[in-house]
Formats: C-alpha cells, sequence, structure tokens
C-alpha cells in the first residue's frame, strides 16, 4: 500500500511539475497560437474558394451615383490567388469604365477601393489568422492582473519597414480587444475589436464589429452580418459609419456568392481592364 501512494505521490508531484507556473509569461507566438485556436477562421474551416459580386451603397452624390447598377467581382482561391472587377448586375465585365473613373483622380479612387474591398475580403471572408500575421515581427509580451483576470500586452515590432513602428496589442479574457497602431511621428491609430461566440463552431468567436480612432478622435465604426454557405460561416454584409469630414454610411452586400468551385486554368491571371469612354 506504501509503495502505491508513494508511486502516486511522484506520478502527481511530476505531473504538477511540467504545469507552467501561474505568473509565466508565455512566448509571443504561442499566445498568438493560442488566441487563434478561440478565433472563427474559414481558410481553416474548409474554404479553399469563393466567387462574389459585391454591391456598394454610398449614400449620394457623383461617386455613389456611379456606382448604382455596378457591383465589384472578388474572387479567390487558396493559397492567396485574387480577381477583381467592375461588372454589371448579371456579372458581366464592363466593357466601357464609367465617366467618373477615367479621370486620374477617378481610377485612384477605383484603386483604392479595390484595395479596400479586398482587404475586407481577406480578412472577413478568408482569414488571417493571426500567427500568420505578424510571424516576422519582434514580439514582446508582459502579463498583467485587473479585476482577478489575466491581461496581456503584446507589442509587434515589424522586421521592415511599413507605416507604423509598433503595434500593441491587448488580449482580454484570451482574445484581442484593442490594438493600437504607433507610426513614425508618434500618431495613433486604435482599433477595438466586438465579437460574437458562436457555438455550432465549437465555440469560436467572430468579429462583429470595430470602432477604429486616431489619436481622441473616432474615425469610423463596422459592424459585420454573416451566413452560412456549404458549412462555412462567411461574411453577408458590412456596414460602415465614417466620421472623418461629413458623416457618411457606408454599405457592402455580398451577392451571388459560391463557395469551393473549381476555376479554369488561367482565370487568375490579370483581366484586360474596361475601355475609357469616348
Amino acid at each position: 500500500m506504501l509503495r502505491i501512494l508513494l508511486l502516486l505521490t511522484v506520478i502527481l508531484v511530476s505531473a504538477h511539475a511540467q504545469d507552467p507556473p501561474m505568473d509565466k509569461v508565455p512566448d509571443g507566438d504561442a499566445l498568438l497560437a493560442q488566441i487563434d485556436k478561440r478565433i472563427y477562421y474559414p481558410c481553416e474551416n474548409g474554404l479553399k474558394s469563393f466567387r462574389f459580386r459585391m454591391s456598394m451603397d454610398h449614400g449620394t452624390g457623383q461617386f455613389a451615383d456611379a456606382l448604382k447598377g455596378l457591383f465589384m467581382s472578388v474572387s479567390w482561391q487558396a493559397p492567396d490567388h485574387w480577381r477583381l472587377g467592375l461588372v454589371d448586375s448579371s456579372g458581366t465585365p464592363l466593357k466601357t469604365m464609367p465617366k467618373v473613373f477615367a479621370t486620374d483622380n477617378g481610377r485612384k479612387i477605383l484603386k483604392a477601393w479595390q484595395k479596400d474591398i479586398q482587404g475586407m475580403a481577406q480578412h472577413l471572408m478568408v482569414g488571417v489568422p493571426l500567427r500568420r500575421k505578424y510571424a516576422r515581427h519582434l514580439k514582446k509580451v508582459k502579463r498583467r492582473i485587473v479585476n482577478n483576470k489575466v491581461e496581456y500586452r503584446i507589442s509587434l515590432y515589424p522586421d521592415r519597414k511599413r507605416s507604423y513602428t509598433e503595434a500593441v496589442m491587448r488580449v482580454v479574457n484570451g482574445l484581442p480587444r484593442k490594438l493600437e497602431y504607433v507610426d513614425s511621428k508618434g500618431g495613433r491609430f486604435v482599433t477595438r475589436f466586438l465579437y460574437a461566440q458562436r457555438r455550432e463552431k465549437g465555440g469560436r468567436w467572430l468579429w462583429t464589429g470595430v470602432d477604429q480612432e486616431a489619436g481622441s478622435r473616432r474615425i469610423r465604426q463596422e459592424e459585420y452580418e454573416y451566413l452560412t454557405r456549404s458549412g462555412i460561416l462567411l461574411l453577408s454584409r458590412l456596414k460602415r459609419l465614417d466620421h472623418v469630414g461629413v458623416q457618411r454610411k457606408v454599405e457592402f452586400k455580398v451577392e451571388s456568392l459560391e463557395v469551393n468551385l473549381d476555376f479554369p486554368k488561367g482565370y487568375f491571371k490579370k483581366p484586360a481592364p474596361a475601355s475609357r469612354p469616348h
């Protein structure tokens, strides 16, 4: 009996010795990997490709009026193949570029708009795990107890020149709640994240919106809605409220969504641009 008790004591002591101390600060990469396990990423839940048309409601004005009846066609295939282009309501690529986009300023607006939509699709349709997004960043982690809860502060320093010199992520209850970027001039840009838990997806969490600030000034709010297609949760609608200058509401809606389709060979070669109006 004594031998059994001694053996159990050794096993319990060994198991306890393998557990990390409660005050141990985790490695930055390991902490991001732990966070990723709690967040729902379509690319890690069966998504291999998609195609959809996105409609845009920009309110009123020359630019908004030009967008009526137009859609941005967005196609993606793993690992990172993209194709975007303006189409009409039937999905047919435009043969003639709308006049508002034919000027130098119009082309800049269109390019920025395409970049915005691709970034939106990349983060909310495909998903970018934090461990990959910040894989090449130097990471420093600090731990503290606030209201009897563990919080982490992850400082992220890019390995090459970017628009920011440091990003600081505040992690509460195992999820990023606040991300603050600092540029070379000391300017600060803050994003606060909102979540909803989806129990049918193993209790993982979806982003439902963000609140963004520049300095002490609120500049943008976004809300996200999702749908399920082929068992995968994907963005269906994004509502945006811009506070810079004249307050403006913008709504992006995903239409004609196809998931895990096979694209023909050469599909992702850059499509020919629509011709300029005569």
